[in-house]
């Protein structure tokens, strides 16, 4: 994740609230409310989408934002993907082979 969407995760992570996550972000970062909230609702779809979250029915003290003496330029929060790779890690040739062991593979039938 980038250093935004790491934020965002700590904010998941403790339980805190969409709006909770949103003020802090706002007392942080140089952007407007809706711009932010709409970031973090993308990344808190995507990662529910991934099955990386679920909802919790308690919730948390009241987040406390940072304050700063000045506001940082605002990064959407993000996550990026690396499924190039997916088949060969899936790919189990311990258990894919033969009697013969490997490197020759079982046969399909």
């Amino acid at each position: 994740m980038n250093e935004t969407g790491s934020l965002v995760w700590e904010y998941l992570k403790a339980g805190h609230s969409l709006g909770q996550i949103t003020q802090a972000l706002a007392a942080r970062y140089d952007a407007s409310i809706e711009t932010i909230e709409k970031s973090v609702t993308d990344l808190i779809a995507s990662l529910q989408a991934d099955n990386l979250i679920s909802e919790s029915p308690t919730a948390p003290a009241l987040l406390v934002p940072e304050t700063q003496a000045e506001k940082k330029s605002f990064i959407v929060p993000g996550i990026t993907k690396y499924s190039d790779m997916q088949e060969m890690l899936l790919a189990d040739p311990i258990h894919d082979v033969d009697i013969a062991g490997w490197p020759k593979l079982k046969e399909n039938k």
